[in-house]
């Protein structure tokens, strides 16, 4: 048998991937781990360890801090298009109202003839010298072109709402920001679970989580009742985001919450096994101990198992422990009272008009 201290070679960003993990234990035990009949241990069966062990983690708490995530996402009405000519490869889209949205603004346009015109454009809006809307119904993008004006009007909504709800639901297109990935999109079903939503374009009001039920029958869809406005409450249906009231306008909405774990790895070994490398050392002695099960062996999986479950419990106990940072207090800074406000203000003016900053 190999030493037990033979160092493993996660590469320069601790990547430990499945083709490490199988060389690493097949070093440490001395094992053959192969696909031929000669072979100590199949790798399949090491794989399916490496799973198990792998799920065993990651369900073990819904919140990791390693699967946290920030999103963001575009909310609008449903436009109804009123007009929809081209020139070239240069199509110009006319609503039924000012639309409210800007160059850059990626839109989805459905229901139109000759279908050509429909599809996920960037837009741009022409303004004049003072940064207005030329015309606030119109706006241009790019298509392939090569075809006729359109016969028949459709709908434009946001690149994340489900077609046809109003501007209601929002199901896929939602941009992860933090951790930062280039711009990458990703659909609702990523999302393992949502802690809040935050409407960023009116001064970051958090939205409210609110039953589907008691929003319908608040807001029933398609009665007079369903009137929009700024966004308030959210609900999460039918694999959706769903906004109350429905937008009057362009809102931009960030999501805080988790991510859900890939298992891409599973399918290419050359990938990092998608969990925390504070967990990689745990996992190693997870997947060891099942080897001594499935060796018949019980006295040393019954170690590696227990040092499994010590391992996972240490990294569980400071990850997920309360924030015990306290504030540091330097020599006689100002002191504020959040209770006093005005003698909050009054320090400040005194201290303005004592510096001279105000007159």
């Amino acid at each position: 048998m190999a030493s037990p201290n033979t160092p493993i070679d996660f590469g320069t960003n601790r990547n430990l991937t499945t083709n490490i993990l199988l060389s690493f234990i097949a070093q440490l035990l001395d094992y053959d781990i192969g696909t031929g009949t000669s072979q100590d241990i199949p790798s399949d069966v090491v794989e399916g360890f490496i799973r198990e062990g792998f799920e065993k983690i990651v369900m073990a708490d819904t919140g990791w801090p390693y699967y946290q995530t920030s999103y963001e996402f575009q909310i609008t009405p449903t436009y109804t298009i009123s007009n929809l000519t081209s020139v070239g490869t240069t199509a110009t889209l006319t609503t039924d109202g000012d639309h409210g949205l800007v160059t850059g603004n990626v839109m989805q346009i459905t229901g139109c003839s000759p279908a050509a015109y429909n599809g996920f454009y960037t837009i741009t809006v022409p303004v004049d010298g003072n940064g207005n809307p030329i015309n606030p119904d119109q706006f241009e993008y790019t298509f392939a072109g090569a075809t006729s004006p359109a016969t028949t009007f459709g709908a434009v909504d946001s690149t994340s709402a489900v077609a046809g709800t109003s501007g209601r639901s929002y199901n896929s297109t939602f941009t992860q920001i933090l951790p930062a990935v280039g711009g990458a999109t990703v659909p609702f079903a990523t999302i393992a679970k949502i802690n809040n939503l935050v409407n960023t374009t009116n001064s970051g009001n958090q939205l409210i989580y609110i039953d589907q039920y008691r929003a319908e029958q608040i807001w029933p869809p398609g009665s007079d009742n369903d009137i929009a406005g700024i966004p308030a409450y959210f609900s999460i249906w039918g694999g959706a985001i769903n906004i109350w009231p429905k937008p009057d306008s362009p809102y931009t909405i960030q999501i805080m919450g988790y991510r859900r774990h890939s298992i891409l790895w599973l399918s290419d070994p050359t990938l990092p096994i998608d969990i925390d490398p504070e967990f990689h050392l745990p996992l190693i002695n997870y997947v060891l101990a099942r080897i001594f099960q499935f060796q018949e062996d019980p006295e040393m999986a019954s170690i590696y198992m227990n040092n499994y479950e010590q391992g996972v419990a240490m990294v569980r106990g400071w990850k997920t422990a309360v924030n015990r940072n306290q504030q540091f207090i330097l020599s006689g800074g100002l002191q504020v009272n959040p209770y006093d406000w005005y003698r909050y203000m009054a320090n400040l003016s005194i201290r303005a008009v004592a510096t001279g900053e105000w007159s």
